[in-house]
Order: structure tokens, then sequence, then C-alpha cells
């Protein structure tokens, strides 16, 4: 397990003989599990609050990007509107140069790049939604490793780990069998148009996820999502599921999310954090 250790600190790893509770962020810690124990102050944390520094609440966790705070949710999708704009700017600038910014100001922003925008206000809506939910612990914003795409959120709960891909798409969402007689072959689809393609694009996400637990945290659920931000559904409507992808909306993923699960309150904020440390901020 990863740690930071400092250059100088007056606690040492070891396995509990009594249970215990993480003087930093209070979670229950059981008999023979690790923790970091001060004898000066006679005071464990958890591993994945570290051991103390010397300097009153602060620890190697929090020194580095605490889970959840950084980046905001939509900072990708953020950043690329601002380019798109930004360029789009320049160009006219520099082929009308007297005129360029009154074109741009009249003219505004072509709709591939006020998607991006409203893609980052989805994603930070969503986003703070899933900050809120109890006992969860929500990531915003990884680089997927070797790759350019990112994770838009990760959620660790109770329930297992939840990979949220959110998209600010118009129309009505809905499933459809176009299989034949003795074959299934649904497909989603969002306005009238097949979207199918997104399903299959959160494999990727998912290995992802499940190449950082390694075996030790194998038994965790992976769940994996497609949240429809802004999308239309129908009356009485559920989340379902294609090809093990949960497809829903914002309310709908909280409900999901705050469900019963096999994970503790210590293996919430362990798997937590060392997703925080494998998935860098994209």
């Amino acid at each position: 397990m990863w740690v930071d250790i400092p250059d100088v600190v007056a606690a040492r790893l070891i396995r509990l003989r009594y249970a215990s509770a993480c003087s930093a962020c209070g979670v229950e810690l059981c008999v023979r599990s690790e923790a970091w124990w001060d004898r000066e102050a006679r005071t464990v944390r958890c591993p994945a609050c570290g051991a103390s520094t010397g300097e009153p609440g602060e620890t190697p966790a929090r020194r580095s990007a605490p889970p959840g705070r950084s980046p905001g949710a939509g900072s990708s999708a953020q950043r690329e509107y601002e380019r798109r704009k930004a360029k789009r700017e320049a160009d006219l600038r520099a082929r009308h140069p007297r005129l360029g910014g009154l074109v741009s100001a009249l003219s505004g922003d072509p709709q591939s790049t006020t998607a991006w925008a409203k893609g980052a206000d989805g994603e930070r809506r969503l986003g703070a939604r899933l900050d809120s939910l109890p006992g969860c612990v929500a990531l915003h914003d990884r680089r997927l490793p070797g790759s350019r795409a990112n994770i838009d959120h990760l959620v660790v709960a109770p329930s297992g780990v939840w990979v949220i891909d959110a998209k600010h798409y118009r129309g009505r969402v809905a499933m459809r069998d176009v299989g034949g007689w003795t074959s299934v072959d649904r497909r989603l689809r969002v306005g009238g148009r097949d979207r199918t393609k997104l399903v299959k694009a959160m494999a990727q996400q998912v290995t992802a996820v499940r190449q950082v637990l390694d075996a030790r945290w194998s038994g965790v659920p992976i769940r994996p999502v497609l949240c429809f931000v802004g999308a239309d559904w129908p009356l009485l409507a559920k989340p379902f599921e294609i090809d093990g992808v949960v497809i829903a909306w914002p309310r709908a993923v909280a409900r999901l999310v705050r469900g019963s699960g096999p994970s503790t309150p210590e293996g919430v904020r362990l798997v937590a954090h060392l997703l925080d440390t494998a998935l860098v901020p994209a």
C-alpha cells in the first residue's frame, strides 16, 4: 500500500491488537488491521490518512490532492470549451484585424463549441450531487492511464465503485431490441439516434479501475454508468442496463449509489485513497 511518509514522524505502522478509530477521520479500525500508532499522542490513524507530521491537522493524504476536491467536476470539458473559444476568436481577429472582436461577439460560438460548455455544466451539477452523498467519496475528472480520455466521476461507496460518464444530450432516452426471433441485440437510442457506442466505450474506463484495484480489492463491485443530464425520460421510467452498463439520470444514479453493499467505511476510504493516488487529475 502506498503511504507518503515524511522525513521525521512520531508514528509507526502496526497491526492493532484492539478495535479503535482513526483520530483524523473517525473511521472504525478493526482488530488486526494496519494503522499508524503515535506513541506520544497515544492515537492511531488509518493508512488512508497516514502518519502524523507533527503539524496539527496535516496528513500526507491532505497534502496531496484531497479526494473529491481537486480537480473540480467538469474541469476538462471547461478547458476544452475555453480553448476552442479562444482559438475561434484568434482566427477571426487574424482574418479581420479591425472587426474580428465584433464579428466574434455578434456571431456567437458554434454548436460544436457550446456543447463543451453545456457538458461542463452538466458534469458540475452531477458532481455536486455526488459530493453530497453520505458515506461516499467522489473523485472527479481523472485521466485514463496511457490515454487522453478521462473518467468524469468515480464514486466509492459501500455498494461498490461507480464509474460514471456524464452526457449532456437532448431527446428521449430509450432501449430498443433490434435482434431477431432467436437473438437479443439491445441498442441505446437518444433523441432517435443510435448511441450504443457510448455503452461500448465504458469498457476502457472499467478496465482502468479494475487494474488499479488489483487482486486485493477484486471483490469490490465495479458498476459503469451512463448518466444523461438534461435528456427526456418516459413517465415512470426506470434505469436500465445494456451489456452491464447502467443508463440513468442524476437523481436515479444517486439513489443507486446510496444502496447497501459489502464495503465497510474503512474499505471505502482505503479504496478511494488508492484510486485517488493512481488515477491522476486530467
